[in-house]
């Protein structure tokens, strides 16, 4: 697996290299440090795993995230960052990251969001949702349509917010993916929603997600 840090703190970096190795996910680690290289090396390094912090904006930015999700979308991409503005958070989600991590996780959250991710699933690590869940300015900002979801329909809007793709759901739900699909469209529909991101606020608006 080839990763690359984005990431402006060359100690931060090392240990997250360090810890992929010990962890054998890759010996294959690059660190860039502003912005100007980072789509060089991903055209250079045929990356599968970004680690990205957008809240230094003089170095990466959420600029960067649309960029890669438009130009390189084989990539996967992981946010490992400290910010703690909800609607700034929502914007990153929204652009179509695949997990949301942040400095002080544990070294197994960290490498459970790596195998989540890397198995087709999305991972948004307990202080996030936390973040979500206390900011009621955030809550109160964001407006669903009046809905009738079906309780398999919700069933599967909490394994969504779980991080959890099409085909792990059916498993779960002993039902096929493209059922899950079909229940997916159904409620993203009838909720007047357009991305995983608001189907995770819906959750955690709506108490669906099982918090530590």
């Amino acid at each position: 697996m080839r990763v690359i840090h984005a990431e402006v703190q060359p100690l931060f970096a090392e240990g997250l290299r360090s810890l992929l190795e010990n962890s054998n996910f890759s010996n294959n680690f690059r660190h860039v440090s502003c912005s100007e290289v980072l789509k060089n090396a991903l055209l250079a390094f045929d990356t599968d795993l970004l680690f990205i912090d957008y809240s230094k904006e003089k170095e990466f930015s959420q600029l960067d995230i649309a960029m890669i999700v438009q130009n390189f979308p084989k990539v996967k991409i992981i946010v490992i960052s400290n910010d703690t503005d909800p609607s700034r958070i929502i914007n990153v989600l929204d652009l179509g990251v695949h997990g949301y991590l942040t400095k002080e996780n544990s070294k197994e959250e960290i490498c459970n969001a790596i195998r989540n991710v890397m198995s087709g699933g999305k991972y948004y690590c307990s202080h996030i949702i936390n973040i979500l869940v206390n900011k009621k300015n955030v809550k109160e900002s964001i407006h669903f349509k009046e809905d009738d979801l079906t309780k398999r329909e919700r069933d599967i809007i909490k394994y969504i917010a779980g991080g959890n793709t099409n085909r792990q759901i059916g498993k779960l739900l002993s039902i096929s993916h493209h059922t899950v699909h079909t229940h997916r469209k159904n409620a993203m529909r009838k909720l007047g929603v357009n991305s995983s991101a608001e189907l995770t606020l819906y959750a955690v608006n709506n108490n669906l997600l099982m918090l530590p």
